[in-house]
């Protein structure tokens, strides 16, 4: 019942709110009719005026609307709106009832908006009424009221403040709107005995439960709350209910609701206790049943009534006066009466109220029992639907009825089972469901679910399946190999494992979503929790030159992927080596510098030799030969040097080997090896050194030999120097050079020409076949002791001639200091040997000659001794002790000659 206001000193309930300023024209002889029930607000901040309207918009804090000629204000204190509203007050508004016979209008009649407006504090309406021919201050004007004017042509008072009759100016208090006005007028009828009939009073009563079920469009939220914000009407309006009608059919309209606001139903506890027949439910059946098998099929219910009398049960109906009588006859106070068993084939679907009405002395008492038939299915939703899921989910149930019943419980299991109720919606098998459902993780879970109704009836089977993981797999790579860096052509291998089962695939590119199947061994498939795989990645346009990600890919339950990754470069091309300075011959000692260079990946090592063979490395890159390059290398002084150097970059492959040879200033010094004498000339034998293209050999007389003394050049070893005087001892020393310069001297040697000549590897035709020191090879003795030296001889044509010495063998023993070479050494003292008869007799080839020498020794000292032959005097072979001469093999060897000590 929308209502706006018309205020006229009168104010109206419809689509808008009227008031009006009337007098009543017989309140002289009724004046008990007037009365304040309803009340009005208004209010702004700004006020607009247009033509018969004025506005304002109100906050919070208050306000007021005042029209344009003063006729009229409306005070809003602060406080008595919730929120900002605007407010409208229209005059000579037409309301929709007629203002009643004996009333007369003293003001315009106002409109107020918007409708349904209700003030938290009283707003006060001040306006001027018209004197007309009232009598100042007279009973007339005395009699004036503001009412409210209602659809009905009925009228409700309002609150008067105060009359300021000579200003002709009244102010009433304008609270809400609330209970109907027009029906709080018949209310207040019935509730003041002006109304006494029944029938009319029925009828009032009738409008109320009208009233009372729009109970949301009123901005309630339930008919018990509706009721009781209005109690100090409806209460007195119920007891007058039962004082004339013998009972309360409000509360028989409203079984459910809590009119005394206990927590006890009306139906058992009555606002107002019934002076007819109290009717009660003894016990009751279901009150919903349903056709349909294996539901609730049949209900009935036993009551009672408080007095005898005759009774009826209708079917339908509103009263005790319409419906269909299903059932009658008299019943005794206290006493059980059975209603059914009523089948539910006999009743229409939906539902169906039974009114018992019990009849007792002329004071009807009711009640009414509803029966409900719900011949559909339950159905059950769930949220969110089965699926694969990587959170873990709350599946949420939820039953649906739509025949009436409502649903009455949802029953579901988990481990595969059937859930079962019994018709009553008892759970025999399964869960009650009652909250969300939580999935367990890293699983499968199967949800089967149904619904019962409170009529027995039962869902279908519903099933839903959910796969939740929340747990990503973590992979683990274990190795590559053979490395991150390979060579084209190379399949690597990667050894990983996953701390889960799962299936896999490894992928080639950024990640698990995007990437490429890789081709290879092991490259997809299950793969078992904490199992190492290796998996080959095949050679080839997948790995083609550059960096490749790969990546592990394990799937859980759900299909998402945990990963990790590999980069591995694939490196086709081979290092390069830039070697500063370049090859040459240089005044002073260089650093040499390597850089390496490596197009795809990056050098690894570089390796180098200095002794002329080529560096080598494994597969693996271990140096097999030479040495780790690790920073410059300083060539050393005098001397030519031979560097070899080889790359190898991170994926193996290895560079060309680049070679560079520096000769660095002068070079070393020669090492003299030995000096060897001959007629009026002496030959000088010399190691070589590197890088030398010049050697120079100097002498003098003296042992203080420099670059200054003479000297004769030769490009390598031997060199001989002639012309020296026989017997004349001569110091010799030896320098290389070439483009650095000339080396320094050499150490000095000793050496003097001489007739006699030493043809020991010559070649030359004076050199004796063979010779040998033969007894004894070593000799230790006191000094002055004599003992015999043995020496043998073999010469073609002259030893094995006859038997006795040969004329032509000269024979000598001699001996020198420890460490020389006879040859050379002046200081070997050597002295004819004679031939030794008997020594033919013991040797083992008579071919061979043998001689002897009686050697005195000499002072206390270490010396070296031997024999030396010649077959013309001049030319000599010199003996040692494993043979010397001129046939093949024999060389004459300065350390192999006789050792001698002398005590």
């Amino acid at each position: 019942m929308k209502r706006l206001i018309y205020l006229v000193v009168i104010l109206l309930l419809s689509s808008n709110c009227i008031l009006s300023s009337l007098f009543d024209q017989n309140a002289k002889k009724n004046p008990a009719v007037m009365s304040n029930i309803m009340l009005l607000a208004l209010g702004g901040v700004q006020t607009t005026t247009e033509g018969s309207s004025s506005s304002a918009t109100v906050t919070t804090s208050g306000g007021s609307v005042v029209s344009e000629d003063g006729k009229y204000s409306l005070e809003i204190p602060s406080g008595a709106l919730s929120e900002t509203s605007q407010i409208t007050v229209t005059r000579n508004a037409s309301p929709i009832g007629n203002i009643p016979t004996g009333y007369a209008t003293q003001t315009n009649i106002l409109k107020f908006e918007p409708a349904g407006l209700v003030f938290q504090k009283p707003a006060r309406l001040t306006i001027t009424y018209e004197q007309g021919d009232m009598i100042e201050s007279g009973f007339e004007e005395r009699s004036l009221g503001f009412y409210y004017i209602k659809d009905d042509s009925t009228l409700e008072k309002m609150k008067v403040v105060s009359v300021d009759y000579s200003q002709n100016k009244m102010i009433v208090e304008v609270e809400h709107f609330s209970f109907g006005v027009g029906l709080t007028i018949q209310v207040w009828l019935v509730n003041n005995g002006i109304i006494t009939n029944s029938n009319p009073v029925q009828n009032i009563a009738n409008n109320v439960i009208a009233e009372l079920s729009s109970f949301a469009q009123e901005g309630y939220g339930s008919v018990s709350e509706y009721f009781q914000a209005h109690s100090s009407t409806l209460g007195p309006f119920l007891n007058q209910l039962v004082a004339i009608l013998g009972y309360d059919p409000i509360s028989t309209a409203f079984p459910a609701a809590d009119f005394n606001g206990n927590g006890i139903p009306n139906s058992e506890d009555p606002y107002v206790p019934s002076t007819g027949p109290v009717l009660s439910i003894v016990s009751s059946g279901s009150s919903f049943v349903s056709s349909l098998t294996n539901a609730i099929n049949s209900t009935q219910f036993v009551w009672q009534s408080s007095k005898t009398g005759s009774f009826s049960i209708r079917a339908g109906g509103t009263n005790c006066s319409d419906g269909s009588v299903v059932s009658s006859g008299s019943v005794t106070a206290g006493t059980n009466q059975t209603f059914g068993p009523l089948s539910a084939s006999s009743l229409a679907l939906g539902l169906t109220n039974y009114r018992i009405c019990v009849v007792s002395s002329g004071v009807t008492g009711s009640l009414v029992q509803s029966v409900t038939r719900d011949d559909s299915l339950p159905t059950v939703s769930v949220n969110p639907a089965g699926g694969n899921y990587g959170t873990i989910q709350n599946v949420a149930l939820n039953c649906g009825d739509t025949g009436g019943s409502g649903c009455g419980a949802v029953a579901y299991t988990t481990n595969g089972t059937t859930p079962v109720f019994t018709s009553s919606c008892a759970v025999t098998t399964g869960a009650l469901y009652s909250a969300p459902i939580v999935t367990p993780n890293a699983s499968i879970t199967t949800i089967k679910f149904k619904s019962c109704d409170k009529a027995g009836n039962i869902s279908s089977l519903y099933s839903q399946t959910y796969t939740v993981d929340t747990i990503l797999p973590t992979i683990t790579i274990n190795s590559v190999s053979p490395g991150t860096s390979i060579q084209g052509g190379v399949s690597p291998q990667i050894n990983w494992q996953s701390n889960r089962d799962g299936s896999y695939a490894v992928k080639i590119g950024s990640d698990c979503t995007s990437g490429t199947q890789a081709t290879g061994t092991n490259v997809s498939g299950t793969v078992t929790s904490g199992i190492s795989l290796v998996s080959t990645i095949s050679s080839g346009s997948q790995l083609s030159e550059g960096s490749r990600k790969i990546n592990f890919c394990v799937s859980n339950m759900v299909g998402n992927f945990g990963s990790s990754s590999s980069t591995l470069t694939v490196d086709t091309g081979s290092p390069t080596l830039s070697i500063t300075p370049a090859s040459g011959t240089y005044a002073t000692q260089q650093s040499v510098t390597v850089s390496c260079t490596d197009t795809t990946t990056s050098c690894q090592k570089v390796i180098y030799t200095t002794n002329g063979s080529d560096p080598t490395v494994d597969a693996s890159g271990t140096i097999t030969n030479g040495s780790l390059y690790s920073g410059s290398i300083t060539t050393p002084n005098g001397s030519v040097s031979t560097y070899k150097f080889m790359a190898r970059d991170l994926a193996g492959n290895l560079s060309g080997i680049s070679t560079v040879t520096y000769s660095i200033g002068p070079p070393s010094a020669p090492s003299l090896s030995s000096v060897s004498v001959g007629n009026g000339k002496v030959t000088v034998s010399f190691g070589s050194v590197s890088g030398a293209t010049n050697y120079k050999v100097y002498y003098k007389t003296t042992n203080s030999i420099t670059t200054t003394d003479s000297s004769v050049s030769g490009t390598s070893s031997p060199i001989e120097v002639t012309g020296l005087s026989n017997g004349t001892t001569y110091y010799f020393a030896v320098t290389a050079s070439h483009n650095g310069g000339e080396s320094t001297l050499s150490s000095s040697s000793p050496a003097t020409p001489t007739s006699i000549i030493a043809v020991n590897e010559t070649d030359v035709v004076a050199e004796i076949d063979w010779c040998k020191l033969q007894h004894p090879p070593t000799l230790t003795v006191n000094s002055g002791v004599v003992t015999y030296m043995y020496g043998r001889v073999y010469e073609l044509g002259l030893t094995d001639q006859n038997t006795g010495g040969h004329v032509d063998i000269r024979a000598d023993f001699g001996y020198g200091p420890a460490g020389t070479d006879p040859r050379t050494d002046a200081n070997w003292i050597f002295a004819p040997a004679t031939f030794n008869p008997g020594g033919v007799e013991m040797m083992a080839n008579p071919n061979d000659d043998e001689y002897q020498y009686a050697f005195t020794a000499p002072a206390i000292g270490s010396y070296l001794y031997t024999f030396r032959f010649s077959g013309d005097g001049v030319n000599y072979t010199y003996c040692d002790t494993d043979g010397a001469g001129a046939n093949a093999t024999l060389i004459f060897n300065p350390s192999a000659l006789g050792t001698l000590t002398v005590n």
